[in-house]
């Protein structure tokens, strides 16, 4: 009988579980929810977390060439294809909004390894993407791209809505920095782009180089931030020459060493000719030779578009 009993409240457990996750998680999650069912807080609790946001660039003209029956096969191939991908690296899908991507890992079902899995994700994502591109652009005529930004925070995490339609989701200032991250690549002409804590945490896990900086729109305080480049031990003798010459030249912009800085950054450019962050530092320097900046610059970038 306790046999009994104890299976029928597991598959209870299980069908709860299943019926709130199922939709944000891998099966890999629900099995251990299921297992755990102590971790499982539905009402809101503060934790350390890793954000994704993805979108993709131009997805809104590129959409206006096409019919809604073609926007929405393609767009669903391609909202399918990077959510097995986020599932695979264990992280909770939050939601979809139009083209763009929310996910989160940590919770659910906490893990330490919450930064480097998202880091992980997003680069297969853009792996992935660089794979199907080729043959979308000959099928549907357009060339997709995307932007992702990662940060780690505390946030807050629970179920959000209303009586009759709620999410597992996150909110919070940290939140809205990985939203914020996401948009700044586009100005650097990086494809992801992540804050310090998130290095932090993913040290040894992977490679980066630094991007600046930077003070986005809204916030007072600025936050490092890197172009997360590959897993670790993953580039080649030409990337790591742009990664090594690159973090040079900006530790040398930092210092206003404004000649060593573009020295590095000549480096930099024979590896790749048009690196487009490399362009705007050489931009940067040329104009602060002109008309350096203050005694209190501290070589903050700021971003005025959100």
């Amino acid at each position: 009988m306790v046999t009994s009993t104890n299976y029928l409240r597991e598959g209870k457990r299980r069908k709860v579980t299943q019926e709130l996750f199922g939709k944000f998680v891998s099966s890999k999650v629900v099995d251990r929810l299921v297992a755990r069912p102590d971790q499982l807080k539905l009402g809101g609790e503060k934790a350390e977390l890793s954000v994704l946001f993805s979108d993709l660039s131009g997805f809104t003209t590129l959409s206006e060439t096409m019919t809604s029956d073609v926007l929405l096969t393609l767009l669903n191939s391609y909202l399918n294809e990077m959510s097995e991908l986020i599932y695979e690296r264990e992280g909770t899908l939050d939601k979809y909004i139009g083209d763009a991507i929310m996910a989160f890992w940590g919770a659910p079902d906490y893990s330490p390894d919450h930064a480097w899995q998202a880091c992980y994700a997003a680069l297969a994502c853009q792996k992935r993407l660089a794979e199907l591109s080729p043959k979308w652009e000959e099928t549907y005529g357009v060339k997709l791209t995307a932007r992702i930004g990662i940060n780690t925070d505390e946030m807050t995490v629970g179920l959000v809505g209303s009586n009759r339609l709620h999410n597992y989701s996150v909110i919070g200032d940290g939140v809205n920095l990985a939203s914020r991250l996401e948009g700044a690549n586009k100005p650097f002409g990086t494809s992801i782009m992540i804050a310090q804590r998130t290095l932090d945490l993913a040290q040894g896990k992977v490679e980066v180089r630094p991007i600046a900086l930077l003070q986005v729109k809204g916030k007072t305080k600025p936050v490092k931030v890197y172009e997360l480049l590959a897993r670790a031990g993953e580039l080649n003798e030409s990337e790591r020459g742009v990664q090594q010459a690159f973090t040079q030249a900006f530790e040398a912009f930092l210092k206003r060493e404004w000649n060593t800085a573009e020295e590095h950054l000549q480096e930099v450019f024979s590896h790749q000719p048009e690196d487009m962050l490399a362009t705007l530092y050489q931009k940067k320097i040329r104009e602060y030779k002109i008309s350096p900046p203050g005694p209190d610059w501290i070589g903050i970038l700021k971003l005025d578009d959100k």
